[in-house]
């Protein structure tokens, strides 16, 4: 704490020299420390969010504290300008849509609430304000529609059986409405409102006890209580109508932690690095946690090198290919789910798909699977059927067209493969490819095809769930890209997408309007992936070409060259034609392998990436492909969440300094399984398995109460609504009507008087029934009733 400057009239006068000669040293000083203060000022401007970022987020407050105050008409006024800042923020127009809600502006709330229905399906808030808008409206069919696809999303949300009961109601069905508020009773007995309108209900149908019993426990439940106002605001209040607020993602530090490369090939590769050369792919052999490399050797041929702690051992056989050939990609998953990686390389001269078992011992099954003389320069593995199994995605050479193969093995054993390019919805007249990517670009849980071209415009083309590739809603403004790579960059669970332009990467947020441009000069890109370098949870840009360049991603801040800092300057001699990451050396973090034109291999040491933490998974699907190739993955812990979808192995994730994960949730084929409160256990991958149901499907299911639980019937609607493909070119005719066996009278006896039935949709599909009936057949003592209309 500074002293204060004390005046005594005993002490001597400084001399006029002395003043001044004391100001004149204070002003070199003044001046540096108002210099340093500006520079600070424009520091803190160019790095600070956008105007835009901080305005949207003001807002979104101020409206959040109008509408919890009931301020109706100033929160809609707030959460306008919010939307105007940011037109396609669900959360924006979902608080606007339940302001206008609230300040009765009915129809504009349901415009808002289908503007983000359009946006995401599975929406269950935009649905459930649109059903109460239509409530208010007295339009009580379109009330109950909407209300029934919000509660078809989430059936745990009692005000949405509420509302369907008022709706059934006022169309005098009484029945059904009693069916819902018996419903929430069931599950909250202390749900005063269910209570009251169940009474009001059961005195409609005539049930003058039940109805007693049901007003009497409302009153019990509302006695000595606050009772709010029996307005439809007090109705509708749910999790749907609470306000969001946008999340303060946690920024990447500024400094970072200090990282370095180092040249360790002589000790990783002894004196043979030479003779090894890309391709490279990871491999983990045995599944023992280590990250072995499958490189080529020689002339069109390749070879294990198995990995203790950094060095690595080939394996004494070689594995022949295509004397004479280039490899330029090599494509790891597991095709035939026997729970070992196989290896497809890819070459002009053909392909070789190399079946891996115990110890690294690899077949070459590419004639068996249908795959001998069909050359390729680039390519994915993707599951694009959702059947488990892995199909090849292939860009020819010459014209350099995309090809489709689908996978028709067997799980277990040799895979086969059928081209189906004619009816995948590939477009003809896509040529000139340069690279191809798979991940999902709209959101929806469905692997996407990005498309890289050097003279033409990027693309993307959409996969329709249980449909083709289309390419209706690529975007027209991408530019010409001869390489491309995605990711979430920006940490908000979207997939972003990095184009390599001629001079520049050009960086497109998904779901948002602005791009990030990070000029490259006279740097001609070869290829170009994202890496965590540092593991602080962001993921970089990795350009490789004449050398290799790295940017460091600083969240809202954008990207900063550390090219020099880490010293890959002077590391890299020559052309880069591939890149592989992994941590080779188990000591959690992100090493580079590179294979350099007539040098062969390269590895570059990662020395201070792990002073950050690092999340490593071993993916074990069942119902999805073994590998779990093309699954998503949300991590969070606190203020930080990130996304990735799994495009090569092994799956490596950087978290900053966080130990222990909130939750770790795993997009498999049918499902999302979260792990929650994840410990890091480090440089021990963390096994991940996706569960095994008893029954599978693709259909709705049917259970039936059977005195002590519900019972599995069947799965319904089989071929309804719009036929079943068989084949690509062969289809059952849909049949809109199903009659389904239940029992009798023994294995589906009542449930408090009626007989209860659940259809449930558990897997990520759209249930289309518009009705459910039970009939009952009477037939001799001795015989059995069965439909023939089940699908067989």
């Amino acid at each position: 704490m500074r002293k204060p400057t004390v005046f005594s009239p005993d002490a001597e006068p400084k001399s006029e020299f002395q003043m001044t000669n004391h100001v004149q040293r204070r002003v070199p000083l003044y001046f540096f420390m108002l210099l340093v203060l500006a520079v600070l000022f424009f520091v803190f401007r160019f790095w600070r969010q956008s105007p835009g970022a901080d305005a949207f987020a003001r807002l979104m407050n101020t409206g959040k504290g109008y509408y919890e105050q009931g301020e109706a008409a100033r929160a809609v006024d707030a959460f306008q300008k919010a939307a105007a800042l940011q037109p396609t923020h669900p959360d924006a127009l979902l608080n606007l849509a339940n302001a206008c809600l609230l300040a009765g502006q009915s129809e504009q709330a349901i415009q808002c609430a289908q503007q983000v229905s359009n946006m995401d399906p599975q929406s269950a808030a935009a649905y459930y304000i649109a059903g109460c808008a239509n409530l208010r409206l007295r339009k009580f069919e379109e009330a109950i529609k909407s209300l029934q696809q919000a509660k078809a999303i989430d059936l745990k949300v009692n005000a949405v059986s509420l509302q369907l009961g008022r709706a059934h109601m006022e169309l005098g069905q009484f029945q059904d409405a009693a069916d819902q508020f018996s419903e929430i009773i069931r599950f909250e007995p202390e749900y005063p409102s269910a209570n009251f309108f169940l009474g009001q209900t059961l005195l409609r149908l005539g049930r003058q006890e039940e109805a007693r019993q049901a007003l009497e426990r409302h009153q019990q439940l509302i006695t000595g209580k606050p009772n709010p106002p029996a307005d439809a605001s007090t109705f509708e209040r749910c999790v749907y109508t609470q306000m969001r607020v946008p999340f303060q993602l946690e920024q990447p530090d500024r400094r970072g932690v200090k990282v370095s490369f180092a040249d360790a090939t002589q000790s990783a590769f002894g004196n043979s690095p030479a003779s090894f050369h890309g391709p490279v792919a990871v491999l983990d052999i045995n599944h023992r946690g280590a990250n072995d490399l499958f490189v080529g050797d020689g002339d069109g041929n390749f070879r294990v090198l198995l990995n203790t702690n950094g060095t690595f051992q080939p394996n004494p056989e070689p594995i022949p290919g295509i004397p004479g050939a280039k490899f330029t990609r090599c494509l790891v998953g597991d095709v035939n789910n026997d729970r070992y990686e196989d290896v497809v390389v890819l070459s002009e001269a053909g392909l070789r798909l190399f079946k891996f078992a115990t110890n690294g011992v690899a077949t070459d099954v590419t004639r068996f699977s249908r795959l001998n003389d069909i050359p390729a320069v680039d390519g994915a593995l993707v599951d694009l059927d959702f059947t488990g199994k892995l199909d090849l995605l292939l860009v020819t050479p010459g014209a350099r067209n995309v090809r489709v193969l689908r996978n028709l093995g067997g799980n277990g054993g040799s895979p086969y493969f059928k081209d189906i390019t004619q009816t995948s919805g590939v477009p003809a007249s896509v040529s000139g490819v340069s690279h191809i990517v798979v991940d999902d670009w709209n959101n929806d849980d469905v692997a996407d095809l990005f498309i890289g071209r050097e003279a033409q415009p990027a693309l993307v083309l959409t996969k329709l769930r249980g449909g083709p590739l289309t390419e209706t809603n690529s975007p027209a403004d991408w530019p010409q890209a001869g390489a491309v790579a995605t990711g979430d960059l920006n940490n908000d669970l979207r997939t972003d997408v990095v184009l390599a332009a001629a001079d520049k990467l050009v960086c497109i947020l998904g779901g948002l309007t602005n791009r990030i441009e990070v000029p490259l000069g006279d740097f001609r890109v070869n290829g170009l992936l994202l890496v965590d370098y540092d593991n602080d949870g962001w993921l970089d840009l990795c350009a490789y070409g004449a050398g290799v360049r790295v940017w460091r991603n600083l969240g809202n801040a954008g990207f900063q060259e550390k090219t020099r800092e880490l010293g890959l300057d002077k590391l890299v001699k020559g052309t880069v034609d591939s890149i592989t990451t992994a941590d080779v050396d188990n000591d959690c973090d992100t090493d580079l392998v590179l294979s350099v034109e007539g040098r062969g291999l390269q590895l570059l040491r990662n020395d201070g990436g792990n002073a950050n933490r690092q999340l490593k998974l071993r993916l074990i699907g069942n119902r999805s492909n073994a590998s779990g190739i093309g699954v998503r993955i949300d991590v969070a812990s606190g203020l930080w969440r990130t996304a990735r979808t799994v495009q090569s192995l092994p799956v490596e994730i950087g978290v900053g300094k966080h130990a222990l994960l909130d939750s770790i949730t795993l997009h498999w084929f049918d499902m999302m399984l979260p792990t929650t409160d994840a410990k890091l256990d480090q440089c021990l991958p963390l096994a991940m398995l996706e569960v095994q149901w008893d029954r599978t499907g693709s259909c709705p299911y049917l259970y039936a109460w059977d005195g002590q639980r519900f019972r599995f019937v069947t799965d319904l609607l089989g071929t309804s609504p719009a036929g079943l493909h068989l084949t690509d070119d062969r289809l059952v005719d849909a049949d809109s009507d199903e009659f389904v066996w239940i029992g009798d009278e023994s294995s589906f006896p009542p449930l408090d008087g009626n007989y209860t039935l659940q259809i449930t949709e558990e897997l990520r599909e759209v249930l289309y029934l518009d009705a459910a009936h039970l009939l009952v057949v009477d037939h001799p003592a001795g015989t059995e009733v069965r439909t023939t209309g089940k699908l067989l």
